[in-house]
């Protein structure tokens, strides 16, 4: 990726995005949603036709459900972006689904970071606007709540989703969740990388995972499991 140009505000990333630059990081520091509603709006509109910036990280900015459904907007029309930062955003539930029915039409997105958003349920439509993606190849849920249900949506993608090489999914409460992700994994030929770390994974979903793993032949790294969850795996 091009180099990146932090900016403090939206009017400057309106006028950074205008320059043709490639790469923008709005400082969080500087720079955040709330009292910025206009300026953030104007910006979006003019990504959404933007065809030279590529990277956008919107970390820490607040944006909240209404600025994740702006974005949601822009991603339906953008064909140029590719990488995508909204860790720390509380987007919530509402949000994580305006951006899974843009992740639905989107062709240019490769990596999505949604860290630490508190999407929950919203993971349900994540999991479903998978199945219709194809581009996407890294996906960032880290801390975002999603649970059983949720896991058991991203386990139904994988089996379908041919993209998809990176999924992190640390400290999300999935539990048995992590067998359905098992299963998936028995016929997933796509995902390289996998973080399931602190979920309290389970000895059942340990063993279904240690059985996909003699099947998959694409998964080479399995991140942060614990001592309990290795003994299957060495099996």
């Amino acid at each position: 990726m091009s180099n990146v140009t932090t900016v403090r505000s939206y009017d400057e990333a309106l006028v950074t995005l205008k320059k043709g630059e490639e790469g923008i990081k709005v400082d969080n520091k500087h720079c955040q949603y709330k009292g910025n509603e206009e300026s953030f709006n104007k910006f979006v509109d003019a990504l959404a036709s933007n065809k030279t910036c590529k990277k956008l990280d919107l970390g820490n900015n607040k944006i909240g459900a209404s600025g994740a459904e702006k974005i949601a907007y822009a991603l339906k029309i953008n064909n140029t972006l590719q990488v995508l930062d909204l860790k720390t955003n509380a987007i919530g539930p509402k949000g994580a689904q305006k951006l899974a029915d843009a992740l639905k039409v989107n062709k240019s997105l490769r990596e999505l970071n949604l860290w630490n958003n508190r999407i929950k349920e919203g993971c349900v439509a994540i999991g479903e606007a998978l199945k219709n993606n194809f581009t996407l190849e890294a996906l960032n849920l880290k801390t975002n709540a999603v649970g059983p249900t949720g896991a058991q949506k991203l386990a139904d993608a994988l089996k379908v989703n041919k993209s998809l090489r990176e999924l992190n999914l640390w400290y999300n409460g999935i539990k048995k969740g992590c067998v359905a992700i098992g299963e998936a994994l028995k016929t997933n030929r796509s995902l390289e990388t996998l973080d399931l770390g602190n979920n309290k994974i389970g000895a059942i979903s340990a063993e279904r995972i240690a059985e996909a793993l003699k099947e998959n032949v694409t998964l080479q790294n399995l991140k942060s499991v614990n001592a309990a969850f290795m003994q299957y795996i060495m099996i």
